[in-house]
């Protein structure tokens, strides 16, 4: 029996298999087969498990491609002879600097610190050191997920919507297994239901139609309007929406003919969205009045900010040029070599940031901070620090501590910390300042 898992890594997997013979055994092989756009490709060759035995029963598949899922199999080699393979397990890597995802019938180990989105919800957990589990829709009712220990089959359900939303509802304790009969799985969930916090689900939707009638009536179809209810105000080039725009006009069907009704009928007041026409250009948004659920939905919109470059009119503005609506967009934005880059004045949670655009500075923000850069200051010519040019300043969110970085030199300029009862603000800056790497942009 197969086993395979993932501990949130982007390239690597675990395998684990119990069954299979022993005698005459000389090692072990394993295969593995990449999906792309939801179909599998050709199986790759059998590949010999490195310094497997006959009691191998373990392996890490390493260099994986990120975000990619792969079929896997092994088998047993007795000599010359291969044995029969075993069953087939689908797993995915990650996004190495995404939240890693819970799917189900997809194997999990936590370590107490790695937060894990639950089945492509916007609320996450913390699962425990060492624990195993999996998620499952349905088995807990239409507004409720459920994530299983693997060990004892025991269950707790989280609500994702109505009035308990993100709040862990139900537990069924079942009879632990007897390799480990110290396991308090119901501590184990209290430490679960402990962490849960909601996290916004990023989500792109492609469309491919700028209707410049402002319709928005078919398929794949969108439309900015200029005023507010008027179709003869949408926007005429797709190069051009920008700041002048107050409703958005969407058909919940996109461009492949996939159906987002379930997704735009949890769209709220506050929610954003990023308008991208091309890696170089994005259009942030915040919806500020909700869309009666009918063809097209229309929101209220207002536009936060523009970032990107390359941004402008096309000569074609009714040309099936493809688009992303990219909903709750994580912080900041992801530069060309995949770091995300600070956004002056938005916060920020755990993850890894540039510290401007055109920085060399990388910095870590660890779990269960928020962070806002407060933008690039030049400073005046400093003849005992010359090589102290500008700061970028990062206000902790909750305390209002600062943390002052050079952002050609990444060195520490200076900080200011307010005292705190719950957090030691001056250790998570040392924390920070430790985590800062040099990574020229290419």
């Amino acid at each position: 029996m197969l086993v395979v898992v993932s501990d949130g890594a982007h390239d690597t997997l675990l395998l684990e298999w119990s069954e299979g013979p022993s005698d005459g055994v000389t090692g072990w092989r394993y295969r593995t087969r990449v999906w792309r756009n939801a179909r599998p490709l050709e199986w790759g060759p059998w590949t010999d498990v490195e310094g497997s035995a006959a009691d191998t029963r373990r392996y890490l598949l390493e260099g994986l491609d990120q975000r990619t899922g792969y079929s896997v199999e092994v088998r047993p080699v007795l000599a010359t002879v291969e044995g029969t393979a075993s069953n087939t397990v689908f797993a995915s890597t990650h996004h190495p600097f995404n939240i890693p995802e819970m799917y189900p019938a997809h194997v999990v180990e936590g370590d107490g610190s790695t937060e894990w989105r639950i089945h492509r919800l916007s609320w996450v957990i913390t699962i425990p050191a060492g624990m195993r589990m999996t998620a499952a829709r349905g088995a807990a009712g239409a507004n409720a997920v459920a994530v299983f220990d693997i060990a004892s089959n025991s269950r707790l359900t989280v609500a994702f919507a109505g009035a308990r939303s993100g709040q862990a509802v139900e537990r069924i304790i079942r009879q632990d297994d007897s390799r480990q009969p110290a396991r308090d799985v119901n501590a184990l969930f209290d430490q679960i239901a402990a962490s849960l916090r909601r996290v916004p689900l990023s989500t792109p939707i492609p469309y491919d139609r700028l209707d410049l009638t402002g319709a928005a009536a078919t398929p794949g179809s969108y439309a900015f309007l200029m005023s507010a209810g008027d179709t003869s105000s949408a926007i005429q080039n797709f190069g051009m929406v920008a700041a002048g725009s107050v409703q958005l006009r969407v058909h919940p069907t996109d461009a492949h003919g996939q159906s987002h009704v379930l997704f735009y009928d949890r769209v709220e007041v506050g929610d954003s969205f990023d308008y991208r026409t091309a890696p170089e250009c994005v259009h942030r948004f915040r919806v500020t009045a909700d869309a009666p659920s009918r063809t097209p939905r229309t929101y209220g919109i207002e536009h936060i900010r523009s970032y990107g470059g390359r941004c402008g009119p096309v000569d074609d503005p009714a040309a099936a040029v493809r688009v992303e609506l990219f909903w709750d967009p994580l912080p900041g934005y992801e530069g060309p070599d995949g770091v995300r880059i600070f956004l002056s004045d938005e916060r920020a949670g755990a993850g890894r940031y540039r510290l401007s655009d055109g920085s060399s500075c990388v910095i870590e923000v660890p779990p269960g901070t928020q962070v806002i850069q407060d933008g690039l200051y030049i400073l005046e010519p400093d003849a005992e620090r010359p090589d102290v040019r500008a700061i970028v300043p990062l206000i902790d969110v909750e305390t209002s501590s600062q943390l002052d970085v050079e952002p050609r030199t990444c060195e520490e300029v200076g900080r200011t910390v307010h005292p705190s009862a719950s957090r030691d603000v001056g250790a998570i800056f040392d924390q920070m300042m430790a985590s800062i790497r040099v990574e020229p942009v290419e």
